[in-house]
């Protein structure tokens, strides 16, 4: 039996907090309270993913992408039962498909 998606655990490489935290640190200093904005703004998405990560189209045979709102990021994660596994929190425009080796 497959576990709710409740059930689902988040978990984000490590990679990916580092990116997080970068990413915060660049918009805060080009304008304060951005920084937090983003953070907000992925949360969110987290969470939307969390609920339903089947909801978002696959990029390739293992992973999915979810556009962030307001900010040109992607979130790639995969799944399973058990949980759901954040691979890369990518800006749109930049190093195209690093992450592809997680």
């Amino acid at each position: 039996m497959a576990a709710a998606p409740a059930d689902r655990r988040l978990r984000l490489v490590r990679e990916v907090v580092a990116e997080l935290e970068r990413a915060a640190d660049d918009y805060e200093e080009a304008s304060p309270g951005l920084g937090d904005r983003y953070l907000a703004a992925i949360d969110r998405a987290l969470e939307v993913i969390s609920a339903a990560p089947q909801r978002w189209p696959r990029v390739d045979a293992r992973h999915h992408r979810y556009l962030v709102h307001r900010f040109p990021f992607s979130v790639f994660y995969r799944f399973d039962e058990t949980e759901v596994i954040v691979v890369a929190i990518a800006h749109r425009r930049k190093r195209p498909c690093y992450w592809a080796g997680r």
